[in-house]
């Protein structure tokens, strides 16, 4: 300080005011502080009216002004001695101020020192002031957060500090280092400050702290604002790095969810885990194991990350909302997006899609699901490339498993000392090193970027870090109360509630499990009433969830008032309780697993049952109406819409129905009955065969009107008969036509009892499929025309056009090719009425169909491939692979087979890969008649597939179509004449004694 000022206001930082050595860092209340900090800021007198109008504005301008003298008396009493002959303060009636002759304040040498750096034109000259503003300006200005004013003077000023640094680090690289660490930290996604920091790091010689800077803005961009750095910014990074003959790093596991926060400690875990992930170790399965909330996931993604060059594909596996242990291999199936087929396991699945490749599976939160564990031992003996990283609270118990134990991070040393002494320089030192106070003052510095550590605040940062023994969920949620709480006031907050907590719910639990369970119950107490029961309240969901179902569901407040619902979810996030996740079109909220199960907790211990059954009751109804809906918009315009949302909700979605089926069967039923298109279009057969047949067993001893829900009038459904009908659909889906038409037939009985016209139109339908398989046109065209007179009668287009279309495919079978045209053109017409798109797609396919029955096989090609974008569109694998092997039908009777195999082999694959039986029965056919041409050999060939195709044609009762029999016969009259006949029996038994696999193999790798 000037030896001729008395008095030194520093800013930067918490304020503080320094008289003649001695600091006064705490003031008799906070608008005292802020008046200091706005008179010293102004560096001039202000009136009296704008102080009041800006401190107090909601008072009248003489009890503000009173309230101001008071302020003012009380910093003339902590700041000003009765013995001076100086003052601080100077002040008429108008105007007050301070005496600046006698103060320095260090964001007006801030200002001035940038003055003279902004006009300075010698170099050293500039590189010298830019230096001193750095070493000034150590932290943010002060921002007194709800006050206007003063938040908008600490944003400019922190904004030229940032221009300042970028400024410097144009000069001199190496030492506006410092500054530009600094800076990147509190504005990590300002790409101008990036950029001059990546230039400093790249100067200094350390290209992988440049490297991890450019990571950390690509990250922090993409999970913050959903894009990626400018093109400018990307272009200075490229020429940055190409003219020091460096390479520009990118993450390129996009599989891997993005971390927006930084990883500390942990070293020799992750060498360790690394070598058990190289290639020399041998090792396929690593557990990583702990207690909750001790960062086994984050663990184990950065180990995944910095192992992923040894390995062709990394996948993620979040396993928290999965509570069904048998479907975890179906679970790794799809985040491998491997192939649904119903004719293969889930681990065959797997094992065709990883096909050799060396992959890594990291299966996130496993505890829940151990009894899979033998689920996980026939996976790697299966698939021997693939090696397992898995996070659990428990051990798999499986041979050859690799165990890490993961303990929280090591806490500081000598941290519990009574003694309030300063640290030391050496202890000082030790404990900045320490991961456990690093990561608490890096979240801190999230929520409260004014936050440092320093010799006042490290020892209690350490005590803290002990009590909470290290676990970092727990550190982090502590850290997250440095916007309002210091350190010591957040240590002394938690030592009082963790002896409430060991008294309280958690008794019986161990003390690392205590620890944690205070840090959050911790967090708990902190909210508002309405945020803690909307807290517990929200456990009822087992996915995400958006604001309009959280106000469906766990409504706050009685009135309904969906503003408390939006900030009580606020109040949850600023508490780290609350994960948001943005789906481009919505916001969406999910609880971390740790979050949700404590949420469960304290909805056990502090709700009555009748609540938490009316949660769960509400929650079945909304996601049974939900599915209701969806799947009736997923017949139209907007169908592939609708289905990802409801493969959005598909955790809450089982989860309602599977509680429906144990306390309301009524609802089970209309909830399955709505579900089962659902189940047909994503290929979840089986499942929805499951459910159906759960449902239909709880609510046979239900009446009619029993059945009806709230959404039944004025036109109520027969969800019995719907259910019946869904059931029977999938029954026919999966070739068991007995079930499809016993199911079918029980619905249209009940059907014509009720008096239901509208549910035994589409149960006709599906009895009308299966006599078109069996080939019985005659029945399919009595059931067809029942069910077109119906659908007339009830005006119900979309199943006029079914029958029309089934109707059309009877014709086209039967040999009236011509007929057939009309009628798909028809139907096809009535589909685009209602807006049905998939029934577009299947009217094209079949019209395509007729074409080429009339020898038109250049309008066939062209109808096909409409139908398949139509089907693309709705990411339809059936309908595409349908498609595809019409089209190739068509080339392959136009006489074009370079152009025909691939899309016969294409649909092939596909249909079996669904175990559309029938349709692989076509396909095998049509592969034989393509792979023909005349010698010997093509005879074997041809010979072993259609008789592949025979045997399958009869396991499934699906004899040869009329208008197929004359071509057929002929075809294999030929193959006859080509082969001796022992060569021939030969190769007819060869392909009777194939498995479906070896012989779709044979077709499509011949």
């Amino acid at each position: 300080m000037n030896a001729k000022t008395k008095w030194r206001i520093e800013l930067f930082g918490e304020p503080r005011v320094s008289i003649g050595g001695q600091w006064v860092t705490r003031f008799r209340t906070r608008r005292a502080a802020l008046l200091l900090a706005r008179l010293a800021l102004e560096g001039a007198p202000v009136r009296r009216d704008v102080l009041v109008e800006w401190l107090w504005p909601d008072s009248s301008f003489e009890v503000g002004r009173n309230r101001l003298s008071v302020a003012l008396s009380a910093l003339r009493r902590s700041l000003e001695t009765p013995s001076s002959k100086t003052k601080l303060f100077w002040g008429n009636h108008d105007l007050v101020g301070l005496n600046f002759d006698e103060v320095q304040c260090d964001a007006l040498e801030f200002e001035g020192l940038l003055k003279r750096a902004q006009t300075e034109t010698e170099s050293a000259t500039r590189i010298s002031l830019l230096r001193e503003i750095m070493e000034l300006a150590s932290a943010p200005l002060w921002s007194g957060e709800e006050f206007e004013w003063l938040r908008e003077k600490a944003k400019q000023l922190n904004d030229q500090l940032y221009d300042a640094a970028i400024s410097l680090s144009e000069l001199d690289s190496m030492g506006a280092l410092e500054v530009l660490k600094r800076a990147n930290s509190i504005e990590p996604t300002r790409e101008d400050i990036a950029s001059a920091l990546m230039r400093s790091w790249v100067a200094a010689g350390k290209s992988d702290e440049a490297n991890r800077v450019w990571r950390s803005l690509e990250k922090r961009l993409r999970s913050e604002y959903n894009r990626a750095p400018s093109s400018a910014t990307r272009a200075v990074a490229r020429r940055l790095f190409e003219s020091h003959d460096l390479a520009l790093d990118t993450d390129k596991n996009e599989r891997l969810p993005l971390s927006s926060t930084r990883f500390f400690g942990r070293q020799s875990e992750l060498e360790q885990l690394g070598r058990w992930l190289s290639s020399d170790s041998g090792a396929q399965l690593v557990t990583v194991f702990g207690g909750s909330g001790h960062g086994k996931t984050r663990l184990a993604l950065e180990t995944a990350r910095r192992n992923a060059d040894g390995f062709d594909s990394t996948y993620f596996v979040p396993l928290a909302d999965q509570y069904d242990a048998r479907r975890l291999l179906e679970v790794i199936g799809d985040a491998l997006r491997a192939p649904r087929s119903t004719s293969q396991t889930a681990l065959e699945r797997i094992a065709n899609t990883v096909n050799g490749r060396r992959v890594l599976l990291l299966l996130d939160n496993f505890e829940h699901l151990a009894s899979a564990a033998p689920d996980i031992e026939r996976l790697l003996k299966r698939v021997a490339s693939m090696v397992c990283l898995v996070t659990s609270r428990c051990l798999l118990e499986i041979v050859g498993e690799q165990k890490l134990i993961l303990a929280p991070l090591p806490l500081p040393s000598h941290a519990n000392e009574t003694t309030e002494a300063a640290p030391d320089a050496m202890q000082l030192e030790e404990w900045a090193r320490n991961p456990a106070i690093r990561l608490f003052a890096d979240r801190a510095r999230a929520v409260s970027p004014a936050f440092r550590l320093h010799v006042g605040n490290v020892r209690a940062v350490a005590r803290l870090c002990c009590v909470l023994e290290g676990v970092p969920l727990a550190v982090e949620l502590a850290a997250a109360r440095s916007m309002v709480l210091s350190p010591a006031q957040i240590e002394e907050y938690l030592g009082t509630h963790l002896d409430i907590l060991e008294r309280g719910i958690q008794e019986g639990k161990g003390e690392r499990h205590r620890s944690l369970r205070a840090a959050l119950d911790w967090s708990y107490d902190l909210l508002s009433p309405a945020g803690r029961r909307l807290f517990r309240r929200l456990s009822v969901f087992h996915g995400s969830w958006t604001l309009e179902r959280a106000n469906a569901i766990c409504p706050v407040s009685p009135r309904d008032d969906k503003s408390m619902v939006v900030r009580a979810h606020e109040e949850l996030r600023r508490h780290s309780l609350l994960e948001g996740e943005d789906e481009g079109d919505e916001l969406r909220f999910r609880f971390l697993e740790t979050v949700r199960l404590y949420s469960c907790e304290r909805a056990a211990h502090d709700d009555k049952r009748d609540i938490q059954r009316a949660l769960e009751t509400r929650h079945a109804h909304e996601f049974a109406q939900f599915a209701q809906n969806a799947v009736r918009a997923m017949r139209g315009e907007k169908s592939g819409d609708w289905a990802q949302r409801l493969e959005r909700d598909l955790p809450d979605l089982r989860a309602a129905l599977t509680w429906a089926l144990e306390h309301d069967a009524a609802l089970a039923l209309r909830f399955t009955a709505s579900m089962w298109w659902f189940w047909f279009s994503t290929s979840r057969i089986a499942e929805g065969r499951e459910f159906l047949t759960k449902a239909l067993a709880a609510s046979q001893h239900l009446s009619y009107s029993q059945l009806l829900g709230e959404g039944d009038t004025p036109e109520p459904i027969n969800w019995r008969a719907e259910a019946l009908g869904g059931a029977g659909f999938l029954a026919w889906r999966q070739g068991d036509l007995g079930m499809a038409i016993e199911l079918s037939e029980q619905s249209c009985q009940l059907c014509r009892t009720e008096g239901d016209t509208r549910a035994l139109t589409y149960s006709l339908i599906v009895l009308q499929l299966a006599a078109l398989v069996r080939c019985d046109f005659e029945t399919a065209k009595t059931l067809g025309d029942e069910c077109l007179q119906l659908a007339r009668a009830e005006r119900d287009q979309q199943a006029e056009a079914f029958a029309l279309h089934l109707l059309g495919s009877g014709a086209e079978m039967s040999g009236d090719a011509l007929t057939a045209w009309i009628l798909q053109e028809r139907s096809i017409a009535l589909f685009r009425e209602v807006s049905s798109i998939d029934g577009v797609g299947w009217g094209l396919l079949n019209w395509g169909s007729a074409a080429r029955r009339l020898g038109d096989y250049e309008r066939a090609v062209e109808l096909c491939m409409q139908g398949r974008d139509v089907f693309q569109s709705l990411a339809s694998r059936e309908g595409v692979a349908y498609c595809n092997l019409y089209a190739g039908f068509a080339y392959c009777d136009a006489g074009d087979m370079n152009l025909g195999r691939p899309l016969l082999h294409s649909g092939l694959r596909e249909l079996f890969d669904l175990q559309a039986v029938w349709g692989v029965a076509m396909a095998l056919e049509g592969v034989a008649r393509a792979r023909f041409d005349g010698t010997e050999q093509s005879s074997i060939e041809a010979t072993r597939l259609w008789s592949a195709a025979q045997l399958v044609r009869s396991n499934i009762n699906t004899p040869v179509p009329p208008i197929d029999i004359v071509p057929f016969a002929a075809f294999e009259a030929q193959l006859r004449a080509t082969l001796p006949p022992p060569s021939f029996e030969a190769a007819w038994e060869t392909g009777r004694s194939r498995s479906l696999d070896q012989s779709v193999r044979a077709a499509i790798d011949t």
